[in-house]
């Protein structure tokens, strides 16, 4: 979550506030409530290590990336106070908290409580930085700092079969506790004896609740989830959602948290990365999983091997093929299908100017790269994690393009093929001396060279030279 200025209240608080299953409590333990639940905590429960998590209320994802174990307790907050949430790994009694959304190495690491402990996490001071409080029994042990040690405070806080959310519901920056009674949520200001401040219906009492600051107001409201959609309230009331949102497949595991720090909370989703069969490598462009983390290893890999040009021409160029290390590609496969577009009799060379060979060094390298990398081998130009390049003799392909075509080029009508052919072909150009040009006018063929990733501006999706 966002840090607070000295004057002025933060403008969310954070936390995964999950309340699929239970924690515990009523805020006073005078008050008492019917029905246990099981004990579950603030963790994000499932299973997997791929996340895709969407900085905006659309179905795609804005951010993917591979991290930690399969079978992890999984864990959301703003640990550093830069306004955006990120992933923590606890596994025992201790967390490996990460400050970015991507794969590496854990940023910080604290041991707290005791490894069968009950956690939740929330920003319980209001200084910016969530932190966590161990559950035993009807007793929270609230830690207001990333360290080892006892807690800041101990609260008692109501019976041990007590459904909890966690959240900002006054915009003061600090995250309380709520009771969820089947649909009713008797929702308190501060963590502190005496009656909820408000009482609220909203949904069923079988949905699946989460709780977000869904329109950047500074409070967190309810949500419910069916399914894969998703029916957020911006004011705790009951009545219809404000708005109902599709995201992910029934069968994952939803986390809530501000990905981009724009003070909005938004969904994303835990699940195992698919593998392709492997008779679909070829249509699939080499991948063996559609699950691409947004950095791998960092490490280029040439493909073995040697492929003479198909025809003669006035010029042949032989092409050294690299994907970099830890990313699900069978490396011979995406270079077949690479090479197989760049002599296509629709390719540059239709015209009898040029042919490309493959070897294992060459006048032009072609790179496939996680997104992380290919900002860094694309630098100065700005790619963003999301577009392709060429640089020098380098054409360094986004594997998430690969992967997933562009939202543009997708939305044109473009399929998945379409956009690979167009991808090498675009970036290939470059290599060959073409610059960037526009559409001709809105329904005709795009031309290769046009900046179709970005925009198609009324043209249709073309991945040939010479189509």
């Amino acid at each position: 979550m966002p840090s607070a200025s000295p004057d002025l209240p933060r403008r969310r608080s954070a936390s995964l506030r999950w309340a699929l299953t239970a924690l515990a409590a009523a805020l006073v333990t005078v008050l008492t409530l019917a029905g246990p639940a099981a004990a579950r905590g603030g963790e994000v429960g499932g299973t997997g290590t791929a996340y895709l998590l969407s900085d905006t209320f659309s179905t795609e994802a804005s951010t993917s990336f591979v991290y930690g174990r399969r079978t992890d307790q999984i864990y959301v907050g703003d640990w550093d106070g830069d306004g955006t949430e990120t992933l923590a790994v606890r596994r025992g009694a201790t967390f490996y908290l990460r400050n970015a959304n991507a794969g590496g190495a854990a940023d910080h690491v604290q041991t707290y409580g005791r490894p069968g402990d009950v956690v939740v996490v929330g920003d319980w001071d209001g200084d910016g930085r969530d932190t966590f409080a161990v559950r035993r029994g009807a007793q929270y042990h609230v830690k207001n700092s990333l360290s080892g040690g006892p807690a800041d405070a101990v609260v008692v806080y109501g019976q041990a079969g007590d459904v909890v959310v966690v959240g900002d519901w006054d915009g003061d920056g600090r995250d309380t506790l709520g009771v969820r009674r089947g649909a009713q949520y008797h929702l308190k200001d501060v963590i502190a004896p005496g009656p909820a401040d408000r009482v609220v219906v909203y949904g069923r009492a079988a949905d699946a609740t989460l709780v977000g600051d869904w329109d950047g107001d500074g409070r967190d409201t309810l949500g419910v989830r069916r399914g894969a959609q998703y029916h957020l309230k911006d004011v705790i009331a009951p009545g219809p959602a404000d708005r109902v949102v599709v995201y992910g497949r029934a069968g994952d595991t939803t986390l809530v948290g501000d990905w981009d720090g724009d003070g909005v909370d938004t969904l994303g989703v835990r699940r195992d990365p698919v593998p392709l069969a492997v008779e679909g490598l070829r249509g699939s462009g080499g991948l063996t999983s559609t699950e691409i983390p947004t950095a791998a290893s960092g490490r280029l890999t040439t493909v073995a091997g040697a492929v003479p040009a198909p025809r003669s021409a006035a010029r042949e160029v032989t092409v050294r093929v690299q994907v970099e290390a830890g990313l699900p590609v069978d490396g011979a496969t995406f270079a077949d299908v690479a090479m197989d577009t760049l002599n296509d009799r629709r390719g540059w060379g239709a015209d009898g100017s040029v042919s490309f060979a493959r070897g294992t060094t060459g006048q032009m390298t072609l790179v496939l790269a996680s997104p992380a990398t290919v900002d860094r081998l694309c630098a100065p130009l700005r790619t963003n994690g999301y577009t392709s390049c060429r640089t020098g003799s380098q054409v360094i392909i986004n594997a998430a393009r690969w992967a997933g075509g562009a939202t543009a080029f997708n939305a044109a009508g473009g399929d998945i093929a379409a956009y690979r052919q167009y991808v090498v072909n675009h970036e290939t150009g470059h290599f060959l001396g073409h610059g960037h040009v526009g559409c001709p006018g809105a329904g005709r063929l795009a031309p290769v060279m046009q900046q179709q990733t970005l925009s198609m501006g009324g043209c249709r999706p073309n991945g040939w030279p010479h189509p």
